[in-house]
């Protein structure tokens, strides 16, 4: 995360709690781009907090038209407003929810 984002503290322990179960994490900058990379295959997930609706409306769309799953990381709200997003397929996405719930 860059410098004087918020929730700084909180990304860094959700890419801890991931980075213990997985082979590497990638972070292109564009959640756009993210997205659309998870409803391609070529990233299993994508997480994020403190996005924004315009950063997330498009990729929200192509995820779940790939047959993907988008929910906010506590399943507690609207995915759209950005406060905390979680896409990957169904088979992955509530085990990626877990891990970050804890984190």
């Amino acid at each position: 995360p860059f410098i004087g984002k918020t929730g700084h503290a909180q990304t860094i322990k959700d890419i801890h709690a991931i980075g213990q179960r997985t082979a590497g994490i990638r972070r292109l900058g564009s959640a756009a781009l993210d997205f659309a990379w998870v409803a391609c295959g070529r990233y299993d997930a994508f997480f994020e907090r403190n996005l924004k609706p315009w950063d997330v409306a498009a990729g929200i769309l192509f995820v779940t038209e790939a047959g993907g799953i988008v929910t906010t990381i506590a399943n507690d709200g609207d995915p759209k407003t950005g406060v905390s997003v979680l896409a990957a397929n169904p088979e992955l996405h509530p085990q990626l929810r877990k891990v970050l719930q804890a984190a």
